[in-house]
């Protein structure tokens, strides 16, 4: 029995297997006509398809697992690990696999190969369920970090996957994780929960990780009481933008508090790679916070602008959404000067045509390339009668603004199947795609997890992740236009 090489402390011995007779000439492409695994803890999903590159399976420690490959044409070769070899067909065992093994089948012909991997799935990742996969779903990689509790302590998991639900990356993280993604500079990053900080404000570290997922760095802000896990970009200047709910002590005797409050002011702050300030933005000295007060927003004053989102418009200036206000922010980088705001009191733009009349309780928040407003409307913590009228529901929404109307004309908008019910009421995103279609997190929310839709709001992708019969909820979900990971 031939004993093959192994990574991650695998054992895959040969089984028995047909080598066929030479002559017929097949001129056949490589690739597999069936991938069959026998004795894993779960079903390997999706269904073979020779198309289909990555599959996923639950993998035990003490699991023995029997592999068939079975290639398309006899004179093609079939390698597992790059080692065991054969023509037309390979049987193989894979003994005791690692809960994260990639078991990798080549299939060979006239130089060139194919790669069909196994990725073993430990068994406490939440049950994950493509409902809709179309191929109007957009290329690239799936981004989410589903929560879960294990013998009373909360974990998460930082996966990436494809649009077959294959995890192509997991890792157990011990607690509170969220933002997971893929930075313009190539590394990775995602915010860990450090606990509550002196003013019982959650705090966070950004670990950042490079290609291989190997932590490099730990970045938090500087000289303010708090880093937040709402958000963080690296720019293409190599410069870092967090958010922060810096604490400060103030008279609020003047909305019917204390003399000492606590107030906490959202504030962005970019550093350098050298861990200087080279920029640093305050809710304080540009929002009415009357207006956050009025929503009925409950961390007010202590945190009582929730910025939980920015992002970079096409000129480098920022877009901010702040939760607690009901405010989409533009804001001049550097100067720090509010170029337009959206919602509140103060708002540049009337908002027109919108059946639902405004936003509110949002989170993620973009200014596109044609200049349209794209956010996830939570639709809590209103400032006008929405929630009387048409009570909670949640909802992806484009506005157009119009300097010269004055005006904030609706688009379109997408609710959980169409029927504006569903209510999300923390957490949530939307990206916008190359392809014109919306990826949607439904955060803590619906029974659902993400949805694709294009641009006349049919689904293209759908998937469901859950432990039990519960929701496991991922802050955000993200899409990068990948194909495979380094």
């Amino acid at each position: 029995m031939a004993l093959l090489s192994r990574t991650r402390l695998v054992l895959i011995t040969l089984l028995p297997f047909f080598l066929t007779s030479c002559g017929d000439g097949d001129d056949i492409s490589p690739r597999l006509e069936s991938l069959v695994i026998v004795g894993a803890s779960g079903t390997m999903f999706p269904v073979f398809d020779s198309e289909i590159r990555h599959y996923g399976v639950r993998c035990d420690s003490s699991d023995v697992l029997q592999i068939t490959a079975e290639a398309a044409g006899q004179w093609q070769e079939i390698y597992a690990d790059d080692r065991l070899r054969a023509r037309g067909s390979l049987g193989f065992e894979v003994v005791n696999p690692a809960e994260d093994q990639d078991i990798v089948v080549t299939v060979s012909r006239g130089g060139r190969a194919e790669r069909y991997t196994l990725h073993c799935i430990p068994n406490d990742v939440p049950a994950i369920e493509v409902l809709v996969s179309t191929a109007d779903a957009s290329d690239g990689l799936l981004f989410v970090t589903p929560r879960f509790v294990e013998s009373g302590d909360q974990k998460t998991y930082l996966m990436i996957m494809d649009n077959n639900g294959v995890p192509r990356f997991q890792r157990k993280i011990d607690g509170r994780a969220a933002d997971f993604k893929l930075q313009p500079n190539g590394l990775y990053t995602y915010a860990l929960g450090l606990g509550r900080n002196q003013f019982g404000i959650n705090d966070s570290a950004i670990v950042v990780l490079d290609e291989a997922f190997d932590e490099v760095d730990r970045l938090t802000t500087v000289g303010l009481t708090q880093t937040d896990n709402h958000d963080f970009i690296f720019t293409q200047e190599g410069t870092g933008i967090f958010i922060s709910y810096n604490s400060t002590v103030r008279d609020m005797s003047a909305f019917g508090l204390s003399v000492e409050e606590v107030v906490g002011d959202s504030v962005i702050q970019e550093i350098d790679e050298n861990r200087n300030v080279v920029f640093e933005w305050s809710s304080w000295d540009h929002i009415d916070v009357s207006d956050c007060q009025q929503t009925g927003y409950p961390r007010f004053p202590g945190d009582y602008g929730h910025l939980n989102a920015i992002s970079i418009t096409e000129d480098g200036d920022l877009i901010g959404s702040f939760r607690g206000c009901a405010q989409v922010l533009r804001i001049d980088r550097p100067s720090g000067a509010v170029d337009w705001y959206l919602g509140g009191s103060k708002s540049d733009y009337l908002i027109t045509g919108d059946p639902f009349g405004e936003f509110c309780g949002q989170h993620t928040a973009w200014q596109l390339e044609n200049g349209n407003v794209l956010m996830f409307d939570n639709g809590n913590f209103c400032l006008g009668d929405r929630e009387t009228l048409y009570g909670q529901f949640s909802r992806a929404v484009e506005y157009t603004p119009d300097p010269e109307t004055g005006q904030a004309m609706f688009v379109r908008d997408y609710s959980l199947d169409g029927l504006y019910q569903a209510f999300t009421r923390s957490q949530g995103s939307v990206q916008p795609l190359a392809n014109g279609n919306w990826l949607i997190g439904w955060g803590n929310g619906p029974d659902m997890s993400v949805t694709e839709v294009n641009r006349t709001g049919e689904k293209v992708f759908e998937m469901r992740l859950a432990v039990g019969s519960d929701i496991a909820v991922s802050y955000r979900a993200f899409k990068s236009e990948i194909s495979e990971l380094q």
